[in-house]
């Protein structure tokens, strides 16, 4: 007869961690094993061994060799998530208990599976009976150390002091597997612990695993099972709480949220939602829990909720001697500041400085509670993750790639020694040795995290995609989809910047409508964040397919956009280094035909648009090649100096957006400019400015970058449409503005009328929104931005004029509203006539008045 496990002593924590802790923490030689142990234990093979090897905690195995279980020392919390995830997975006979024990039963029997089926089918047995009944053996004396891991460490069984047996059905995983009983190393083997952390298990959940965590976590407070079917399935994903989660956070469900300000900002839009007040506060319900089990991710409880599911997951085992190389994302400060001295000296730095030695710390909960001292921030999740992994789960032979924001890879590298502190250097202290092995510049094969450190598990495709990057055989596919105005709204509204959906169609259908664009109005107003957000988010590359450019008060030419032949050096071109060259070329490449190009000039007219634009606004119309320079040899046109083209094209991939501020240092634009570009104004309402001030909140520009990378293409498919919308409201209305536009010298072309359909047609055609811009908003919008920008001038000239343009946004008896504030709300067109009116009453303040200024 046999023990069913050693009795040397209890499995407490505390006698785990010091029976771990004796043990090297390295693969070696049985022979060499023995000698260092018995030279620190003297008795340690006599009975601590054999307690050792039956909770997995090492092996000598059959090829002569030793393997612990731990790289590492652990503390008593570690220890408490190993017995949790060791007890499901004991079983007898094994190669650790007496020969003479457990001969009459199969091989493998697990304990604990086989205790729990026994009482599920004998409710009210008592351990004796069970015992006899699978082991085939009258239970020994060590009845008080199977109590105490069953009490402890099982989830599923309980053991009362008389000996009687009871179990929770409900908590009950499938957390058995089968081992071979003479396989030392596969009964080793079989114990390996993944480390489980269960934010990070939801984080890198896909969604049925993020609902399957939440709906556990609900189980495990007690709720009914129709509660929470209700939560899971239908509260939090129904179509007004969908809405509320899009608008705040720009994620397509809650299940993706896990920044608790963010939550905290859904929870209170529901609180707005008239369906959750006569429903009794149902959907603020469900945000509520989702709340609490968002911050239970960060306790021990869930350590020990979750202990088991980690292993049905593809995550690597970081407590294995013997793993592949873990594979870690790093950033050398921020936008790789640090890169040049790290490549130089071969380290690894990582800042948070303020903390000190990372040694002082035994848990991440230590960090992070630390974090909250110093930073006085309490959402540092992350950061103390990244402190946590590069002291303890970075190891010698990990293979880091270096990134420079969220697009670029600089360097690869393997890391050769441990975490060290180091006092003598100015800032990020906090260092480990590594050999670079690749260095360059690589455009990343996917938008890389934004994380200081982020670890790739084993089976993350994403490992080979950027092995195939730097060895130069990765190519990118990206899956392509419909351009959706909704999704942009969405994607926008997620980074914290503040638009109506309105600007946003506007926008979205101009540049749609025609490839050039003015934005106009207060500084400050938010004209270039929109520009860089709804460009960021439709390129795959910002650095190849955008190019943001500071427009100089001493631009006198074209030279600033498009540089010039050297006429000093013949053969060589003197680019412009603001990359604007650059960018046409690129977009001018065959392959790159279906991707969107943009050029974004700030503060547009600085300078006299028409002097250093003017090949630009050409070629606009004439669809010519821009000349760059001369060649004087006949017949050899595709002929490049510096791989800059004799001519070059404005490609239908490149959209060009101006913005414009109007002060004292800046030129007006000519009508010559005005008439091949829509014009939208930015300016702020007193709601929108109240719901600022209220509510000011970090914008967060990078979330939004390629995230619609896949409607690239079809947005430069749908602007190449030349479909025109017209039907006789549109043309009596734009008929009606011409006539009174033309006394003034004001009148639109054909080009602009053509312009105007098109947009209405984009319009018409792409607004998938619930809330669709209607007929007259849509009519009024290319009024207001490509037939009134022209007007300029004296109020003896503008005030008949405005008058009447006044009685055309109005029908009925409203066009004899006089001029004012309050009369706007009651035409037809709202837009206009509050423009006209600015303008008129300017005109009558000042003597003069234009669109611009008005």
């Amino acid at each position: 007869m046999a023990d069913l496990i050693c009795r040397w002593r209890n499995g407490t924590p505390k006698n785990v961690v010091e029976l771990a802790n004796s043990l090297p923490h390295k693969k070696m030689k049985v022979e060499e094993f023995r000698i260092h142990m018995e030279s620190k234990w003297t008795d340690f093979f006599t009975s601590p061994y054999q307690l050792a090897c039956q909770l997995g905690l090492y092996c000598e195995a059959d090829d002569g060799y030793y393997y612990p279980r731990f790289d590492h020392d652990i503390d008593e919390r570690e220890a408490t998530t190993y017995l949790y995830h060791w007890l499901p997975r004991y079983y007898v006979p094994n190669p650790y208990v007496g020969k003479d024990g457990f001969k009459d039963i199969v091989c493998p029997t697990f304990v604990l599976k086989s205790l729990f089926d026994y009482t599920k089918a004998n409710p009210g047995t008592d351990y004796a009976t069970a015992y006899k009944a699978i082991f085939k053996e009258d239970s020994k004396n060590n009845d008080d150390i199977v109590r105490n891991y069953i009490n402890r460490y099982s989830q599923v069984m309980e053991m009362t002091k008389d000996g009687k047996l009871k179990i929770n059905e409900n908590k009950s995983q499938n957390i058995f597997g089968f081992m071979n009983r003479n396989d030392k190393k596969a009964f080793f083997d079989n114990f390996a612990s993944k480390e489980v952390d269960p934010m990070k298990m939801y984080q890198e959940g896909n969604l049925d695993q993020r609902k399957a965590m939440f709906r556990k976590y609900l189980e495990s407070l007690g709720l009914a099972v129709s509660t929470i079917k209700q939560y899971i399935q239908y509260h939090l994903i129904c179509e007004p709480v969908l809405d509320v989660i899009k608008r705040e956070s720009g994620k397509d469900n809650l299940y993706e949220v896990v920044d608790l300000f963010q939550i905290e900002k859904i929870y209170k839009g529901c609180t707005e939602l008239e369906e959750n007040k006569t429903r009794n506060n149902v959907y603020t319900a469900s945000v509520t829990n989702y709340k609490n089990f968002i911050d239970f991710l960060e306790t021990d409880e869930a350590i020990s909720l979750y202990s088991n599911d980690i292993h049905s997951r593809q995550f690597n085992d970081p407590s294995s001697t013997m793993p592949n190389p873990r594979v870690w994302i790093y950033a050398p400060g921020e936008q790789a500041m640090l890169w040049d001295e790290c490549q130089q000296q071969g380290l690894l730095r990582l800042g948070w400085d303020e903390l000190g030695d990372y040694h002082q710390f035994d848990s991440r909960q230590a960090v992070i509670a630390k974090m909250k001292e110093v930073y006085e921030v309490d959402n540092k999740s992350n950061d103390a993750l990244a402190v946590w992994q590069f002291l303890n789960d970075m190891q010698i032979g990990d293979v880091i790639y270096a990134k420079k924001g969220t697009y670029h890879i600089i360097g690869r590298g393997v890391v050769e020694g441990e975490y060290v502190y180091d006092d003598s250097i100015d800032e990020y202290k906090n260092v480990r040795r590594i050999k670079w092995t690749d260095v360059g510049d690589w455009e990343a094969p996917y938008r890389l995290p934004q994380k200081t450190l982020t670890r790739l598990y084993v089976d993350a495709p994403e490992i080979k995609m950027l092995e195939q990057t730097i060895e130069g055989t990765f190519k990118v596919e990206i899956p392509t989809e419909p351009f959706s105005i909704k999704k942009m709204i969405d994607y926008i509204k997620g980074t914290g910047l503040l638009y109506t959906d309105s600007l946003v169609k506007r926008f979205a259908f101009s540049l749609m409508s025609k490839r050039f664009l003015i934005l106009s109005g207060l500084a400050g107003s938010g004209k270039t964040q929109l520009v860089l957000a709804f460009a960021s988010a439709l390129v795959k590359n910002k650095d190849e397919q955008m190019c943001v450019v500071s427009v100089g008060a001493d631009w006198t030419n074209r030279e600033p956009l498009l540089g010039f032949p050297n006429a000093l050096q013949p053969g060589k071109y003197v680019k412009p280094e603001n990359g604007v060259l650059d960018l046409l070329i690129e977009a001018n490449r065959e392959e790159n035909a279906n991707k969107p190009f943009f050029l974004i000039l700030d503060e547009m007219n600085m300078s006299y648009v028409e002097r250093y634009f003017a090949d630009f606004l050409s070629a606009m119309e004439s669809k010519e090649k821009i000349s760059l320079w001369n060649n004087d040899a006949e017949g050899d046109a595709g002929i490049k100096i510096d791989g800059v083209p004799q001519r070059i094209d404005l490609p239908k991939n490149l959209f060009i957006i101006g913005t414009i501020n109007v002060d004292e240092t800046t030129y007006m634009f000519s009508p010559k400019v005005l008439d091949r570009a829509n014009v939208i104004e930015f300016k702020i309402s007193s709601d929108e400015m109240s719901r600022f001030l209220k509510g000011i909140q970090e914008i967060d520009r990078d979330s939004i970058i390629s995230k619609a990378a896949g409607m690239g293409t079809d947005f430069v498919a749908k602007a190449c449409k030349k479909d025109l919308a017209q039907d006789d409201t549109v043309v009596k209305t734009l008929q009606a503005f011409f006539n009174e536009l033309k006394n003034v010298n004001a009148e639109f072309g054909y080009r602009s009328a053509t312009e105007i359909f098109r947009f209405i047609c984009q319009a018409k055609a792409n607004d998938d929104t619930k809330t669709k811009m209607s007929d007259e908003a849509v009519l009024d919008a290319a009024i207001v931005q490509k037939l009134l920008p022209k007007l300029h001038g004296s109020r003896k000239k503008l005030e008949p004029v405005l008058s009447q343009l006044w009685k055309l946004c109005f029908t009925g008896a409203g066009k004899d509203l006089n001029i004012t504030k309050e009369n706007v709300e009651k035409a037809q067109f709202k837009e206009s006539a509050d423009k006209i009116r600015r303008m008129y009453e300017s005109a009558t303040a000042n003597g003069f008045t234009s669109f611009a200024e008005a």
